[in-house]
């Protein structure tokens, strides 16, 4: 049995201090205005992100399992206005990975069985707990990757950057309409395109209407009147319901297949960040 704890301690600390390095390096890059820029108005910038992970460790492993007494204010992880600097946010995440770390090392084979209680988690025993956050982290890592790539696609310095397009994951809609082709329409560009769908379904109506008035007059169909009317209401199939969809979702408050924000140099004195739902701790 003693193999197998040494064997899960060495594990789970390697893994969290792998985890741990991959935020420092994705954040060492980031200034102090790109590390609080959020996304989108309704996303979290990278170092709320951070100040999560550090209440989540102090919380369900601090403060649950190696009693430090941490008291959390999750809504505020996500809401704080007045956030502290980068380097700070950052000094107290580390101090979360090395009590983790600490907390870790000091169980022994009976402690990773021992029955576990707390505040928005399911976890039956601690080893199940300190497994949970580690996933956790790893998950909030993908976002920031994501976050911290949008930062370097290009060479404008942040003064000059006001508008950002993301890259959105491939997304297919019941039209059989492929909206990755289109990621980097701007709303204008979407705009056009409603007024050109609109505008191929008015003409491509018309077309068939003249073919069908030609047909009962003279009892002849006009095939060009037909390939014109296919074409144009073909077109407006394929761009209509995406157009609509997009102004609808983006009415909503929805990710509309791209993320676009100000940044300007008064930006992180905005409010940022917020709670990114019940189903992560």
């Amino acid at each position: 049995m003693s193999h197998l704890n040494q064997a899960i301690v060495s594990s789970l600390t390697t893994r969290y201090t792998k985890l741990a390095g991959a935020v420092r390096d994705l954040a060492a890059p980031l200034s102090e205005a790109q590390f609080w820029a959020k996304p989108f108005p309704f996303g979290n910038s990278f170092g709320h992100l951070v100040l999560h992970l550090t209440g989540n460790l102090n919380y369900y492993i601090g403060a649950q399992i190696a009693g430090t007494d941490y008291v959390r204010d999750r809504p505020k992880e996500f809401t704080d206005a007045a956030p502290p600097s980068k380097s700070e946010t950052l000094k107290k995440f580390d101090e979360a990975i090395a009590m983790v770390e600490g907390t870790i090392r000091a169980q022994s084979a009976e402690d990773w069985s021992k029955s576990y209680a707390a505040t928005g988690s399911e976890a039956k025993d601690r080893f199940e707990m300190v497994l949970q956050c580690a996933t956790h982290l790893h998950h909030h890592i993908g976002q920031m990757m994501y976050l911290g790539l949008g930062w370097h696609v290009t060479d404008l310095s942040d003064k000059q950057r006001t508008r950002r397009l993301f890259r959105m994951p491939q997304r297919k809609s019941f039209w059989m309409y492929n909206y990755d082709q289109v990621k980097y329409r701007t709303p204008t560009q979407w705009g056009l395109f409603l007024f050109l769908s609109l505008l191929f379904a008015v003409l491509g109506c018309g077309f068939l209407w003249v073919a069908v008035k030609e047909f009962r007059s003279k009892n002849e169909l006009d095939t060009a009147y037909i390939a014109f009317a296919a074409m144009l209401l073909g077109g407006a199939v394929i761009e209509l319901p995406a157009s609509l969809t997009f102004f609808y979702r983006r009415w909503r408050g929805e990710i509309t297949g791209y993320f676009d924000y100000e940044v300007s140099p008064g930006a992180e004195n905005n409010k940022v960040g917020e709670d990114h739902g019940s189903d992560h701790s």
